[in-house]
């Protein structure tokens, strides 16, 4: 990925505008920017964002959301950091409306995201990656910087405060005697230590699988775009061609008809000359 510190305003702005395109159109804008970004002398910033990869449609349309809205990140980030000050200090009650009120935030992105992206009535599935980043984002700070490009969607687990190193939140409820109740997740069956590595090695190969086929994707269709383009700069070329040769071709027709009829004409010359020359020599 590249490190946005390091990048110069010109690399910046070309991310944000590749960003902001559909995924069909990434290879295409991706292969004109850097050769804008080339023709201008910055070849290292060219390199840049060739190195930059497409995003899947529910990660497009996260990116062009916040890209068209920056103000989104203070939204995420300020939540964030108010649930966890509410899971620091146990206060049940001040969770139970931020959640809430986390729940209308996210529900209000995922519709104005849709409506920015022109999908009115976007698939389950679809929705919920967009549903899941946002929440992902309030819940990890390094996430909610990165939105405006990210090139996959992102999940989180629970709230994922917990996993932070804060405290789990504890609810009481009920008479005396009753238990605490810790969490009304049912909990998940226990898998063993060789389940757990079956299932990473799985898993690792699984994204490598689906890693390698999104990069010859992506080369197959930088190639095939970059042939489109040649063919249209040469049809263009072969239409102006065909003109240039529609026009020859009428000037040789025009220009035949001169030499049939100056040869007519230089025939009844001659004749009239020989004439001439023979009444002369009476």
């Amino acid at each position: 990925m590249t490190d946005v510190a390091d990048e110069t305003e010109a690399v910046t702005d070309a991310a944000r505008e590749l960003y902001a395109v559909p995924p069909d159109d990434f290879m295409g804008k991706r292969s004109e920017l850097a050769g804008r970004l080339r023709s201008a002398g910055d070849g290292t910033g060219a390199a840049r964002i060739e190195k930059l990869r497409k995003p899947t449609v529910a990660a497009w349309i996260v990116n062009a959301f916040v890209l068209d809205d920056p103000s989104v990140v203070d939204e995420l980030t300020d939540l964030g950091g108010r649930l966890r000050e509410a899971q620091e200090a146990l206060d049940a009650a001040r969770l139970r409306d931020l959640s809430a009120e986390r729940r209308t935030l996210v529900g209000r992105l995922t519709r104005d995201a849709f409506r920015l992206a022109g999908r009115s009535q976007p698939p389950a599935g679809l929705r919920d990656e967009v549903t899941g980043t946002f929440e992902a984002a309030i819940a990890d700070e390094d996430l909610a910087a990165r939105l405006g490009r990210l090139q996959r969607a992102e999940q989180w687990s629970g709230f994922g405060f917990a996993a932070a190193g804060a405290p789990e939140l504890t609810l009481v409820q009920g008479g005396r005697g009753r238990a605490p109740e810790r969490s009304r997740r049912p909990e998940k069956p226990k898998r063993s230590a060789a389940d757990k590595r079956r299932q990473e090695r799985a898993l690792a190969a699984a994204k490598k699988a689906f890693e390698d086929a999104d990069v010859a994707y992506d080369e197959a269709r930088g190639t095939e775009q970059g042939l489109t383009q040649e063919i249209k700069r040469l049809t263009k070329k072969l239409a102006k061609l065909q003109d240039q040769l529609d026009s020859a071709r009428t000037d040789i027709e025009n220009a035949r008809k001169d030499v049939s009829a100056t040869r007519s004409r230089r025939r009844e010359a001659r004749s009239a000359l020989d004439r001439a020359e023979r009444d002369a020599a009476e």
